[in-house]
């Protein structure tokens, strides 16, 4: 059977979410105008630090849903982003997974709501 162009990425996102949960959060994917302050960034990596590997497997498995329901509501623009010149499109996942971590953290059971499903 003949892969979809979104099971031939080079970047599993599950694997990039996992990267993720082992980087220390620095807030450095919000705007300089948006960043969290010092305390709050603080606070989410102290949550970062404790994640359980259930944990990260959860977040890991909510975020590959994330992008192939993305992948599949606009497949051109998905895969523009995370194909992008150079290593733009990789860090455009980091981005997004390093946001999404935060929601995780803060809020697990409304990230791992119905929404994206």
């Amino acid at each position: 059977m003949k892969k979809t162009p979104y099971e031939r990425l080079a970047l599993i996102p599950e694997i990039v979410a996992e990267a993720v949960c082992r980087y220390p959060y620095t807030g450095a994917e919000w705007s300089l105008q948006n960043r969290p302050s010092q305390k709050e960034i603080a606070e989410v990596e102290d949550k970062r630090q404790v994640m359980t590997i259930e944990q990260e497997r959860e977040f890991s498995d909510r975020c590959g849903a994330r992008c192939r329901a993305a992948y599949e509501r606009n497949a051109k623009w998905f895969m523009e982003c995370v194909k992008a010149k150079g290593d733009r499109g990789r860090n455009q996942l980091y981005v997004w997974m390093s946001h999404w971590l935060v929601s995780y953290l803060n809020n697990s059971e409304k990230f791992l709501g119905k929404y994206w499903d």
